[in-house]
């Protein structure tokens, strides 16, 4: 019996795409890891940012991060976002101070 290459079980033309949910699709990744014995959520990100022009120190090497490097923003989980840093990544893995 020849194939039919009709495409099978597809949404019909008329039917509206789903809602791409953008908030949670930006805080993928988004974590709590336990550092130094404190709660800390931690949160992958591409170092983009809308003005182009930003850029963070990383308090464990203190060489700045430029736009556009990947790299690791944490914060501890009991306090406020307005308290993160943005480490390199492999700083992160070897910070052994206080994020307070």
């Amino acid at each position: 019996m020849p194939r039919s290459n009709r495409p099978r079980g597809r949404r019909k033309a008329s039917e509206p795409l789903p809602e791409l949910n953008v908030a949670a699709a930006r805080g993928a990744g988004k974590r709590i890891e336990d550092k130094n014995g404190v709660p800390c959520w931690v949160q992958p990100t591409s170092g983009r940012t809308d003005d182009g022009v930003k850029s963070w120190v990383c308090p464990n090497c203190t060489v700045p991060i430029s736009q556009g490097t990947a790299h690791i923003v944490a914060w501890p989980a009991d306090l406020d976002v307005k308290t993160r840093r943005h480490f390199h990544s492999n700083c992160w893995a070897m910070y052994r101070g206080y994020l307070g």
